[in-house]
């Protein structure tokens, strides 16, 4: 059987200019349904971990976890995906980098297969699956119970090289053929994933990750919102 061609793609700062989940922070208290000391505690450990002084994403998704455990107590999973889905609509849907979307949407008629192998919490992945009409969802699950998310994420962030362990579950259950595949990141934590195919592009690099694209010979784009 012939193994399938794919593209392995991370959301924050990737396909958007920004972090997905501090984009939902803010919306939520935009809402009034969170308080602004909360925002300020989540923005803190996101601005630590994308400025690589927290090497570890689950300790930002075990501390912003915490301070949402309010939120998630007392709105139903139903009524937080619906927010989501609002959010997303309002917000979201025109700041996708247009250059981005439109290099994925070519490969996948090309006969690539998309992954959004992303730290982002998996409600919010399955709106850009939605938005794009095709994909699989590789993000950090939230534990449900009795129609509630809980603030104990399900199982391992999916995150560094916890996101090339994925991908390499996924090269056996659907036989893709990683030398022939993409892989879109901005992150330095993405460099064993994006080690891992033949065709590594990275987005928008921090100096440290520009220099190891440059050294390794990989594509560097700089998009621009339209």
């Amino acid at each position: 059987m012939q193994q399938k061609k794919a593209i392995f793609s991370d959301i924050d700062k990737t396909l958007i200019p920004s972090g997905s989940l501090n984009l939902l922070v803010q919306h939520l208290y935009k809402k009034k349904l969170i308080p602004l000391n909360l925002i300020i505690r989540v923005l803190y450990w996101y601005l630590l971990y994308k400025m690589n002084w927290i090497k570890d994403f689950s300790k930002v998704i075990e501390k912003s976890s915490e301070l949402l455990a309010p939120l998630l107590k007392s709105h139903s999973a139903v009524e937080l995906n619906t927010l989501i889905n609002n959010w997303f609509d309002s917000d979201i849907k025109q700041i996708i980098y247009p250059d981005i979307e439109q290099r994925i949407r070519d490969l996948h008629k090309q006969g690539y297969e998309l992954y959004f192998v992303t730290s982002t919490l998996e409600p919010i992945a399955k709106c850009f699956q939605e938005y794009f009409g095709f994909g699989t969802v590789v993000a950090t699950e939230l534990t449900e119970k009795n129609g509630y998310y809980s603030a104990i994420p399900n199982g391992a962030p999916c995150h560094g090289k916890e996101k090339a362990r994925r991908m390499n579950d996924l090269v056996i259950k659907d036989k893709l053929d990683l030398a022939n595949s993409f892989a879109f990141s901005d992150h330095i934590s993405d460099v064993p994933m994006l080690k891992l195919v033949g065709h590594p592009v990275v987005i928008n690099p921090n100096p440290i990750l520009n220099i190891i694209a440059r050294k390794n010979k990989w594509e560097i784009l700089s998009p621009k919102l339209a």
